[in-house]
């Protein structure tokens, strides 16, 4: 049983029919629009305005629904999506009319959708309208026939446009009749409200059996034959009712078993064994095919199943709450509830069960108890106990903290002793031989250890839990075979090299989802029935029932498919080339709502099937170009069920199509031509280039002669420069002395006129001659300064102007100075040549710096000799 509440399912209202589709895919007519459910994923579609409330599905691609005041068609698109085109001619006319559609039926041909004031017949794209009688009040579909319940004619059958009044209603009035079905050579019919009718001889008459009482308590809303023999009724206050046509009830289901509501909407069975219940709240589906019966604690009776016993028709039952027990006929499906009685004093956790010899010993938390006459004793104190084994004569009980050792007494048991050398909590005990026992330790591993005859471990082999690669390692033998299982594999033991191996890692897939982790194989109660702990419950399997292949849907259906790279993702159709660009593909192939199965897939290009897994999304990443057969598989408990082969072509790189190895081709050609005709002017432009390099050498030559020439004339003139500025130093400094020379005549010549000037006031000597020889010597000495400053000027005529361009503030002395620092004078020379201090040729030059705007690092001889 599976249970989906509205949001599991888009919250699309409540659910008025079901129907399956050919390749497994469930529709739904809901108040909201259409469901499809394929096992995996839900998808909703909006038609008609009003609520659906019927719906007939032709085959995977078309669809029938009636709605309020509309009927129409659904064809699925080339997307997967459905799209709807109504049928109904009359939604303008018939605006104030509440006609709703509660049934949609066809044979040969022919498509019927009810109402309660009409039957459309819709044949070859004709419509044809047949109204009610007085009033359709049901609908169904028995025996190839379509048959019309009207509130005044009753009974009546369909055949083609034709109405046949078969049966009216009993004298105990009008009845809301909803399906019929056969009881040998009875016919039954099924009510709301009277429960079953006995129709025969076109007579309906009330029907007295212990089903029909209940089912008229219960109320029916729906009905829906399973088989010839099996019939499921929905009804409004008690849930569903499974009943054979004998009237036998085989199961009652209600909301203390896993229903989610008493009032069943909708019933469905589909041709693959599921029967589908639509609730007043939520959706119910039962796999009738299973060999598993669920019992749940909604009630919180019990709790989770973990251990059982069955025992002279008695079942035991320990649980996480403690330790029950009821008749093995409760658990029978037509119980609406397993009836267990907890037993006193053994509240708590249990663990396992035991029956040893005559006695039921129970492993407990607060530890071992003896098990007799409804009544449990305590055997051990303060240790609580996992499991226990027989060994020899003697009984081991894995503790919360080592082995306890227990011997027979009288009529009971006695705690005789602790396992030495053996320490931690020990889950399980397995004997291999009388002499070896395996010990399971949760968190340090498995120890293989010999017992000598007191008991006491003497060799020990410890296989540590991390050699165990998965959860939850137990200890499981199966014939002369010993293995370790975990939540991902199974090793077995090789007892000649005393090592552990690896085996199949799916092992463990046929077990159902709902047993709880840990647990890797069931609890035997006898050799027709097993037992499983589930969450908040416990399971038990019929062995008897073997599994019909022929039962399960093998219908494999491609739900989508996708080509992506990391910037795009597109829809894409299996028979397209998949672009280079593009080569990740996603599937979603799966068979529809077959939830036990397990999917594997491989590529031609390897022979190793993937690992079986329940998620129905196969992802291909980085396909090379060219052909791929993808082969995809449905297995289930070991067994094949469905293969389905796609074959995928990647297209080559844009760079590698044909058309560009054509291109290539005449590329390459083209090429050859132009090389050649390349290879041609190469050869040209190779002498071109020869007699061009031979010129430019030539030229080279010549120029270079021109330049040794050039270099030559240049060495003569520096030369010669070099000459003129010796001869320029040299000028400039014969000038200088005789400026000096000059300077010196004319001190001299001053003294003397001084001495004149005073021998004129002391001496009787002729004042005229001192006079003329006065104007002779004032005449020497101004010629002399003048002459000194017109050759100065004449020989440094040219850089004195340049220097008064760039520095119009500069003296005649500056300029000279000028001249001095240019020539390479020395300050001790410049201050001869100008008659002054050595220290105020420095003082000078300084003011001559500032005057030229030299920072201090700059050089003032480099400077004057840069100006040209």
């Amino acid at each position: 049983m599976a249970a989906y509440s509205p949001s599991d399912y888009l919250n699309p209202g409540k659910i008025w029919d079901i129907a399956t589709a050919p390749g497994g895919v469930v529709f739904m007519a809901a108040d909201r629009g259409l469901l499809e459910y394929d096992g995996s994923q839900w998808r909703r579609f909006r038609g008609s305005d009003g609520f659906l409330r019927s719906v007939l599905v032709k085959s995977d691609s078309l669809i029938y629904t009636g709605s309020d005041l509309d009927f129409g068609r659904w064809v699925r698109s080339g997307d997967g999506n459905w799209e709807y085109t109504s049928l109904y001619p009359f939604r303008d006319e018939l605006a104030g009319l509440a006609e709703e559609f509660w049934g949609v039926y066809e044979h040969n041909g022919f498509l019927y959708f009810v109402s309660a004031s009409n039957l459309y017949v819709y044949r070859n794209q004709n419509l044809t309208k047949i109204v009610a009688p007085d009033r359709f009040s049901g609908s169904f579909f028995f025996e190839e026939a379509l048959w019309l319940v009207d509130e005044t004619q009753g009974l009546i059958r369909v055949t083609e446009f034709a109405l046949q009044q078969l049966a009216p209603f009993p004298e105990s009035g009008p009845q809301e009749i909803i399906g019929m079905f056969r009881d040998n050579n009875n016919l039954r019919l099924v009510t709301r409200e009277s429960g079953l009718l006995s129709y025969r001889d076109r007579t309906i008459e009330p029907l007295n059996s212990p089903l029909a009482a209940e089912l008229s308590e219960a109320g029916v809303f729906s009905y829906e034959a399973i088989s010839d023999s099996v019939h499921a009724f929905g009804t409004i206050q008690n849930g569903l009712i499974i009943a054979d046509a004998g009237g036998r009830v085989l199961h009652r289901i209600n909301r203390n078993k896993g229903l989610l509501n008493n009032t069943v909407l909708s019933l469905h069975y589909s041709r693959y064994g599921k029967l589908w219940a639509g609730l007043d709240f939520g959706l119910n589906t039962f796999d009738l095919r299973s060999n598993y019966s669920f019992f749940y604690d909604l009630q919180g009776a019990f709790g989770t199943g973990y251990a059982a016993l069955l025992h002279d028709e008695t079942f035991y039952l320990g649980t996480n709450t403690g330790f029950y027990r009821t008749t093995w006929d409760n658990l029978s499906g037509s119980q609406l509830s397993p009836g267990f009685q907890p037993v006193p004093g053994l509240s708590g956790q249990v663990w396992s069960i035991h029956q040893i010899g005559g006695d039921i010993l129970i492993a407990h938390d607060r530890g071992l108890f003896l098990y007799r006459d409804d009544t449990a004793v305590r055997l051990n104190a303060g240790r609580g106990v996992w499991t226990l084994v027989p060994f020899r004569s003697k009984l081991l009980a894995g503790t919360y903290n080592g082995i306890s050792v227990f011997s027979r007494e009288a009529e009971t048991w006695t705690f005789t002793k602790q396992l030495e050398h053996i320490f931690g909590s020990v889950i399980q005990l397995v004997p291999e031989s009388d002499e070896w026992l395996w010990v399971n330790i949760p968190n340090f591993g498995m120890v293989r250890t010999r017992l000598n005859d007191e008991l006491l471990p003497v060799d020990r082999l410890l296989y540590p839990i991390a050699d165990f690669e998965g959860d939850d390692a137990k200890i499981v033998v199966e014939g002369e075979d010993l293995f370790v299982l975990t939540s991902r594999f199974r090793y077995r033991y090789d007892f000649d090299t005393e090592q552990f191996e690896v085996a199949v890692p799916e092992y463990h897939l046929h077990l159902p989802c709902e047993v709880v982790p840990g647990v890797f194989a069931p609890l035997m109660l006898n050799d027709q029935w097993q037992f499983y702990p589930v969450s908040n419950g416990f399971m038990i399997e019929d062995l008897s029932r073997e599994m019909d292949p022929a039962q399960f849907n093998t219908n494999f259906e491609l739900r989508q498919s996708q080509i992506f790279s990391y910037q795009e993702e597109r829809f894409w159709e299996p028979d397209d080339r998949i672009p280079s660009g593009l080569n990740n593909v996603r599937f979603r192939v799966l068979i529809p709502n077959e939830s036990a199965m397990r999917y594997q897939y491989r590529l031609h290009t390897t022979q190793e099937w993937s690992v079986p897994q329940a998620s129905d999304t196969i992802e291909l990443v980085g396909l090379t170009r060219g052909r791929h057969e993808l082969e995809i598989r449905a297995v289930m408990g070991g067994e094949i069920f469905a293969e389905k082969n796609f074959t995928l072509h990647v297209a080559p790189p844009w760079y590698l199509s044909w058309y560009m190895l054509l291109l290539l081709v005449l590329l390459f050609i083209a090429a050859w031509i132009i090389a050649r005709r390349w290879h041609r002017e190469i050869l040209i432009d190779q002498k071109r280039e020869m007699l061009r390099r031979q010129q430019q050498e030539m030229k080279k030559q010549a120029a270079h002669q021109r330049q040794a020439m050039l270099e030559k004339e240049q060495l003569r003139l520096r030369g010669e420069l070099e000459k003129l500025e010796r001869n320029l130093k040299s000028k400039t400094l014969e000038l200088a002395n005789r400026a000096k020379k000059g300077q010196d005549k004319n001190r001299i010549l001053q003294d003397i006129k001084e001495k004149i000037d005073a021998l004129e006031a002391t001496s009787q000597v002729s004042k005229r001659r001192i006079v003329e020889i006065d104007k002779m010597l004032d005449s020497c000495i101004d010629l002399d300064d003048n002459t000194f400053e017109i050759q100065m000027n004449e020989l440094h005529q040219e850089f004195f102007r340049k220097m008064k361009e760039r520095f119009p503030d500069l003296s005649g002395n500056d300029l000279r100075l000028c001249a001095y620092v240019k020539l390479g004078f020395s300050a001790k020379e410049i201050a001869d040549m100008l008659q002054i201090q050595p220290s105020s040729v420095y003082i000078s030059r300084s003011r001559l710096r500032k005057k030229l705007n030299l920072d201090t690092e700059e050089d003032l001889y480099g400077f004057l000799n840069g100006i040209e």
